[in-house]
């Protein structure tokens, strides 16, 4: 879950929903993209099953750990070399290439561990 989709949820401005993300009692970022923070939404979801909007700084702490890193378009076409956007789009509709986890308003995201595997398997070689 990305912020738009918090606004959306919560039916908040985007300064409020920065104010909320920062503070030390939201729930820790899943993944920092380029195109911004992701949040797990069970984590969301426990916190807003004890969240009143009256509240500034009386949630609950989110103590999640062992999250599985994810990359979105920018961190692909970074991973593979520095390739196009335009590439990086076509080698994502591939058959081949790991479906994606999350598609959020920001765009899709992958699993780093899944597209590192990936990577490993369908990269050329070297030229010398």
């Amino acid at each position: 879950m990305g912020a738009a989709e918090l606004r959306t949820r919560l039916d908040i401005s985007r300064e409020h929903v920065y104010q909320l993300v920062v503070s030390d009692d939201f729930p820790r970022c899943y993944a920092d993209l380029a195109q911004g923070k992701l949040w797990l939404t069970e984590d969301v979801d426990a916190w807003l099953s004890v969240w009143t909007p009256d509240q500034h700084d009386s949630a609950p702490v989110n103590a999640a750990t062992n999250r599985h890193p994810l990359m979105g378009a920018h961190e692909i076409r970074a991973r593979l070399g520095g390739i196009s956007r335009q590439r990086a789009y076509q080698i994502t509709l591939r058959g081949d290439f790991p479906e994606p986890v999350a598609q959020l308003m920001q765009g899709k995201v992958w699993l780093a561990e899944e597209i590192e595997e990936w990577h490993r398997l369908h990269r050329t070689p070297e030229r010398v």
